[in-house]
C-alpha cells in the first residue's frame, strides 16, 4: 500500500536506479524516497529456453554510487508457476539469482517470484501470464544524415534508424519493442605506455602478447588475448504499442532505435536484434511510466512524474519496493549493418591502448554464434 507521507517524500528526489539489460529490463529512472534505500527487483521469464535471471539491489542516488549499486545478496528467491511448481534460484553472483532448468516458460501459464532477504523481509510479485508475442514481420533500416540542435548547438547526426513491422495475436496487443546491438571492438594493449620522471616508456599489458625486451623496446612473445572483444548495447528507451489505439492487430513503421555511424560500432559490422515482447497490463503500465519520465526529463513542460512502481510488493505494507518481475512472450528478428550501407565513409577505429575487456562492462572475448 502506498502511504501518503512516503509519496510526498518521493516527489523530492530523482535518483537513478540501474536495471540491468537482461531480457526486457534496461536502465530506468524512478522517483524514490530520500531516506532508506529501497529494494529493486529486476527479472523476467519468457517462452524462450532459460535460464531466467533475477537481480536484487538497492536504489541509489546517481551522484553517490552510480557505478556500484549495493546488491542484495544471500536472499532466498523462488520461482512459482500456475501449476503449483516451484524452483529455488541459485545465487551465481552477488545479488544475481538464476534458475537451473526445472521451470520452463510456456505461453498461457502464469509465473511469479517470492523473495526472502537476509533480514527476514519478504516480497512477492504479482502473477503474470506469458501471452502470445505475435509476429515480428519485418526488420529494416534507413540511413539518416541530419543536423540537430542540442543544447543550442548544431550537431551532425549520422546513422541508421531501425524500423519494424509487427502484428499482435488475439487480445495480446500490449507490446514492447527493444533492440540489442552487438559489435566487434579492436584495441591495442601492446601500445600502452607509462610516464616516469625520465620520460615516457613502453608498458604493454601482459595480455597483449608483448613484453619489454633487453633494449627497452617491445617484442612479441605470444598471441594477444585481450585485443578483440564483442560488446552489447541495449536500447534504453521503452518503445510501446499505444494503448489508446489497440483495436488493430498490425503495427507498422515502428521506429525502435537509432544506430550512430560510429568508428567503433562499425569497425567490422553491427548486429541488430529486435525483440517483440507481449506485456501484461501491469508491466505495460510500468514501462509507460518509465517512458513518460524519460520524455518529461527532456521537455520544458515536464508532466507530473508517475511513480514507476512495478509489480512487486512487500508483505510489510509500510515498506516500498521498486522494479518488476515480468512474464513476456518473445518474437525476434535480426540483421547486420555494414559500413558500406552508409552513404558516407566510416573513419578507421581509434587507438585504444588497453584491454578490450575494459571498453564496456558487457565486453566479452566469446564470439557470438551469429557472428
Amino acid at each position: 500500500m502506498e502511504q501518503q507521507p512516503v509519496y510526498n517524500k518521493i516527489l523530492r528526489w530523482l535518483p537513478v536506479v540501474m536495471i540491468a539489460a537482461i531480457s526486457c529490463i534496461t536502465p530506468i529512472e524512478f522517483k524514490v524516497p530520500d531516506s532508506e534505500p529501497l529494494l529493486v527487483v529486476d527479472g523476467m521469464i519468457t517462452n524462450e529456453p532459460g535460464p531466467y535471471t533475477v537481480k536484487l539491489f538497492k536504489s541509489f542516488v546517481i551522484n553517490d554510487r552510480y557505478e556500484n549499486p549495493v546488491t542484495e545478496f544471500g536472499a532466498e528467491v523462488i520461482l512459482h508457476d500456475s501449476d503449483g511448481n516451484q524452483e529455488p534460484l541459485t545465487e551465481v553472483d552477488r545479488g544475481v539469482y538464476r534458475t537451473g532448468g526445472i521451470i520452463q516458460g510456456i505461453i498461457g501459464k502464469s509465473y511469479y517470484i517470492t523473495i526472502k532477504t537476509l533480514d527476514g523481509s519478504r516480497y512477492e510479485s504479482e502473477p503474470e501470464t506469458i501471452l502470445p508475442p505475435g509476429t515480428l514481420e519485418e526488420l529494416r533500416y534507413q540511413y539518416r544524415s541530419d543536423i540537430e540542435v542540442i543544447n543550442g548547438n548544431q550537431v551532425p547526426v549520422r546513422g541508421f534508424d531501425i524500423f519494424i513491422d509487427g502484428s499482435a495475436e488475439g487480445d495480446a496487443r500490449l507490446l514492447r519493442w527493444k533492440m540489442t546491438g552487438t559489435y566487434k571492438i579492436l584495441t591495442f594493449p601492446e601500445l600502452k605506455t607509462k610516464v616516469t620522471d625520465r620520460g615516457t616508456f613502453p608498458d604493454p599489458l601482459p595480455c597483449s602478447g608483448y613484453q619489454i625486451d633487453d633494449d627497452g623496446g617491445v617484442e612479441k612473445v605470444g598471441p594477444c588475448v585481450c585485443c578483440t572483444c564483442w560488446v552489447n548495447t541495449v536500447s534504453d528507451f521503452p518503445v510501446l504499442s499505444d494503448d489508446r489505439y489497440t483495436g488493430g492487430q498490425e503495427f507498422n513503421d515502428i521506429l525502435v532505435d537509432f544506430v550512430p555511424l560510429d568508428r567503433r560500432l562499425f569497425y567490422d559490422k553491427f548486429h541488430a536484434e529486435v525483440s517483440q515482447l507481449s506485456l501484461n497490463k501491469s508491466t505495460y503500465e510500468f514501462w509507460k511510466a518509465v517512458r513518460d519520465q524519460k520524455n518529461g526529463a527532456t521537455s520544458l513542460f515536464q508532466p507530473p512524474n508517475a511513480l514507476a512502481r512495478g509489480n512487486v510488493r512487500s508483505l510489510n505494507p509500510e515498506e516500498q519496493v521498486l522494479g518488476i518481475f515480468s512474464a513476456c512472450g518473445v518474437s525476434k528478428k535480426s540483421l547486420f549493418l555494414y559500413p558500406g550501407d552508409a552513404d558516407e565513409k566510416v573513419l578507421p577505429i581509434d587507438t585504444i591502448r588497453g584491454s578490450c575487456l575494459k571498453v564496456d562492462p558487457s565486453s566479452t572475448l566469446n564470439r557470438p554464434d551469429f557472428w
